[in-house]
């Protein structure tokens, strides 16, 4: 397939990939049709991104690792004697996120701009969940899960449209945003989806933390000292503000069910109830280490048997296993409920170094965003956050295929932009600066 032709074609392509994202199909195993989409298109920007590659090392830092994460898979199959069809969904979601980076890469070569378009086509995605969305049926589930079955369907369409209606506000005030995304914590945080809750509270949160910081020390010395120490006042900020939740929560602030669950999570078995509630919300990572012990250099391999790991953790944790669901759980095939662990669990080590840069890079494209003011900001910082979440905490969902290959796909071709206006000298060197805030690369200016 050639190269996408015509200004309008990277926005296009972009769009659809995020407005087709919940459309699913399956060949080996389960891909969108927005991944898909990104895959043919990736065919025609091969040579385009080798060229490059010869001229921007960051290309081929991300290959090398991918490869390694690739190897890593192959290793563990041939260790462990994975099926040949648990061996191709394996490598699958490698080989996916590569050709994604491939089409992301040079479709924003094209049209920077086009980064936008993506995250406008995903309001399109969550309101055909919504309306058509049969899984859930979400008015019979109301009263059984208090709102926690239903928020799942809800959770894309309020990513989207609050996001996109902060992206506006923020054309007059920055307080109007802010307010919003307060706004949304307050309502998203009663019908139990707390990890998008969160995602709007901190981005708010950090926005104004980072002014703060760089009134105080300038912003040419906003350096990594000063990320740093971000970071570590967003931590201990973060584990104040689960305190906070955990006490309004147990009090009934937040109605009898959440406190019934709040309750049973923090029981059991450290003496204190924010690594509780986090370890019962998110009892795969334990799950994760039992496999990760027992396997620490080859893994398990591809889709393994975990349900035994599982209910070891379960168990560990205090957590009832009702009769019902035990055999289920005992036979249960996975990938853990963690990208960067999981990963561990299944293929060891060799895919450590990927998602430890994938993380650097979206941490790095993160600070660039608030540092720059732009109101992209406000489009792209709870989904930012809830990636970053996802890596150690979350599985490797379709949207964040797509994030590991367009985040890093925006950052180099962001820096590609900075380079070639230099040399064409239509831009003047800030000898006090990185490259990296992208003067006129058409991504973070939105």
């Amino acid at each position: 397939m050639s190269s996408f032709r015509g200004p309008w074609a990277p926005s296009l392509a972009l769009f659809l990939a995020g407005a087709l994202l919940r459309v699913d199909i399956y060949a080996i195993g389960r891909i969108s049709f927005g991944e898909l989409i990104l895959v043919l298109l990736s065919v025609g920007y091969w040579g385009k991104l080798l060229d490059e590659a010869r001229h921007v090392r960051a290309i081929g830092i991300y290959l090398v690792l991918l490869g390694l994460w690739v190897l890593g898979i192959v290793l563990s199959d041939l260790v462990n004697g994975s099926g040949f069809d648990l061996f191709f969904r394996g490598v699958a979601r490698p080989l996916v996120v590569l050709s994604m980076f491939v089409a992301c890469f040079g479709l924003l070569r094209k049209h920077p701009r086009a980064f936008l378009w993506f995250f406008l086509g995903l309001l399109v995605s969550a309101s055909g969940n919504l309306i058509f969305e049969t899984d859930f049926r979400v008015s019979d589930h109301l009263e059984k899960l208090s709102y926690g079955y239903a928020a799942f369907v809800y959770t894309p369409m309020v990513f989207a449209v609050t996001t996109i209606a902060a992206f506006f506000l923020a054309r007059y005030n920055a307080a109007l945003p802010t307010l919003l995304f307060v706004a949304v914590f307050l309502l998203v945080s009663e019908r139990f989806s707390r990890t998008t809750a969160a995602s709007f509270l901190a981005a708010a949160a950090i926005f104004h933390l980072v002014l703060l910081l760089r009134s105080a020390v300038g912003t040419r010395r906003f350096g990594p000292g000063s990320v740093m120490m971000m970071v570590f006042i967003a931590l201990i900020g973060g584990y104040l503000a689960l305190q906070a939740y955990i006490g309004l929560a147990v009090s009934g602030a937040f109605g009898d069910r959440l406190a019934g669950k709040v309750l049973m999570q923090i029981r059991a078995p450290t003496s204190d109830d924010v690594i509780n509630m986090f370890l019962s919300a998110r009892y795969a990572l334990v799950s994760n280490y039992l496999m990760i012990v027992e396997n620490p250099i080859f893994g398990s391999g591809s889709w393994p048997v975990e349900g035994p790991y599982v209910i070891k953790a379960l168990r560990f944790l205090g957590i009832e296993i009702p009769p019902v669901v035990y055999l289920d759980i005992v036979a249960r095939r996975g990938t853990g409920h963690s990208i960067l662990f999981g990963n561990w669990a299944n293929y060891g080590p060799l895919v450590i170094p990927f998602w430890i840069y994938i993380f650097s890079r979206t941490l790095a494209f993160f600070k660039d965003l608030v540092l720059s003011r732009s109101r992209l900001y406000w489009l792209v910082a709870p989904y930012l956050i809830t990636f970053l979440f996802s890596i150690p905490f979350n599985n490797l969902s379709s949207l964040n295929r797509i994030f590991a290959a367009l985040i890093p796909a925006a950052m180099i071709v962001a820096t590609v932009a900075v380079r070639d206006a230099r040399q064409n000298g239509s831009a003047v060197a800030d000898r006090g600066r990185t490259a990296r805030p992208l003067p006129g690369s058409g991504i973070i200016n939105a």
